[in-house]
């Protein structure tokens, strides 16, 4: 399980993508994407013009979500990585040995974790 780029709200980004920069609105295609570090992964982006933007700064389009089938990607609290599965949020919130008060968790994040000591699930994205 590897996370997966996202834009500010968790909607996974593809090549080929049309974003939207918050800064100044305008528009790029996502072509080349860059990381940097692990928890979390920041995603860095060229624009098409040289310039690099972080995707936690660009919008997928409101055409592009209505041309295509978009997904959301879900949130692990503990490393603040977004997954297109295995992450399990809780009906309330936990204090995991890495990050108080959190209420999702990607398996990975889950792993060497009691069981019995983890409130009860909500659900399992």
């Amino acid at each position: 399980m590897s996370p997966v780029l996202t834009d500010r709200h968790g909607f996974v980004l593809l090549p080929g993508s049309t974003v939207e920069k918050i800064e100044d609105s305008s528009r790029f295609v996502v072509s080349e994407v860059m990381t940097v570090g692990t928890a979390p992964v920041v995603y860095l982006l060229k624009d098409g013009k040289g310039n690099v933007v972080d995707a936690s700064l660009v919008m997928l389009t409101e055409e592009e979500k209505e041309g295509s089938a978009w997904e959301r990607a879900t949130f692990c609290g503990v490393c603040f990585n977004y997954y297109d599965g295995g992450v399990t949020w809780f009906k309330t919130t936990f204090d995991h040995p890495k990050r108080p008060s959190v209420m999702s968790a990607c398996d990975a994040c889950l792993c060497n974790i009691e069981p019995s000591t983890l409130p009860e699930i909500a659900w399992v994205a």
